[in-house]
């Protein structure tokens, strides 16, 4: 699960930013190491990239951006060591970044892909059994989260759907209740606060279902792309319906 690199790693910004923050002479160079940081990262030189970044938040602790990009580098390192088959230097970048960010779901995804991947390679005709038992051990540290979206129009306008007039949002949680390890949420686009997807909601989302028929066009263009990007960073999407012709597949 590799967090976006190249254009998107500087659009990593909080709601709450503030073009206009002011800065002191130290801050800007800060600004100067976090430029240089971006870069290597861009070229795949998280050693280079990380150590850049982590002189510039030493410089200015209040960047969030800054924090996020060390994040979010060890992450791809992370998993640029495992495409090597060296899990333990993988198993140490996640350690890492999970002691920044304890909740980022690409790390926290990553971790159990390590685990596994360490102990597959591992595994020989005399060790096999072992290595499967050790595998049966991994616990998932926490349930799968899903929100489950729709664009509540289509029950609306026809008389056809009276049996889900509460829409179907909210049928299908009730059918993923016996589903053990999963935890489902719904909203729809009725939700007058940002179509229900707030940065919130999605920030607690590990799977995001899209059911999507008539309304595309009604998505705001902001919550396009806040979907988009959390895909990007990690976030299953699974589409339904005519979801194939929503925004953040067809532009």
């Amino acid at each position: 699960m590799v967090e976006p690199g190249a254009a998107t790693w500087k659009a990593r910004r909080s709601s709450s930013w503030n073009l206009s923050r002011r800065i002191t002479p130290v801050q800007l160079l800060a600004k100067f190491y976090y430029n240089r940081g971006v870069e290597a990262l861009n070229a795949g030189e998280f050693a280079v990239g990380i150590d850049r970044l982590q002189i510039s938040l030493a410089m200015d602790p209040a960047d969030a951006d800054a924090r996020a990009n060390i994040v979010a580098g060890l992450n791809n390192w992370a998993v640029e060591r495992c495409g090597a088959r060296r899990y333990d230097e993988a198993a140490t970048l996640i350690e890492r970044g999970l002691s920044l960010d304890p909740s980022f779901g690409p790390l926290v995804a990553n971790e159990r892909l390590v685990r596994t991947g360490s102990a597959i390679s591992a595994c020989t005709v005399e060790v096999c059994r072992g290595t499967i038992s050790a595998l049966k051990g991994i616990a998932m540290p926490r349930p799968l989260r899903v929100t489950i979206w729709n664009e509540y129009v289509h029950e609306l306008q026809s008389s056809r759907s009276c049996a889900l007039s509460d829409g179907m949002h909210a049928v299908w949680p009730r059918r993923c209740r016996g589903c053990s390890g999963t935890e489902c949420r719904h909203v729809c686009d009725a939700r007058p606060e940002e179509h229900g997807l707030t940065y919130e909601t999605l920030a607690e989302t590990d799977v995001l279902t899209w059911w999507g028929h008539a309304a595309h066009d009604r998505v705001a263009d902001e919550i396009v792309e806040r979907v988009h990007q959390r895909v990007l960073n990690g976030m299953g999407i699974v589409a339904l319906h005519s979801a194939h012709a929503s925004r953040f597949f067809a532009g």
